[in-house]
């Protein structure tokens, strides 16, 4: 059951890291 608490916080942060690009990215377009 850890491994899977631990796979499941990696994936939420990895999410994390996914959509804060995406809006980073969507700025940046419309910046420009």
């Amino acid at each position: 059951m850890l491994e899977a608490h631990i796979h499941e916080q990696h994936s939420a942060t990895h999410d994390a890291a996914i959509v804060a690009l995406l809006q980073s990215s969507e700025f940046l377009v419309k910046t420009v």
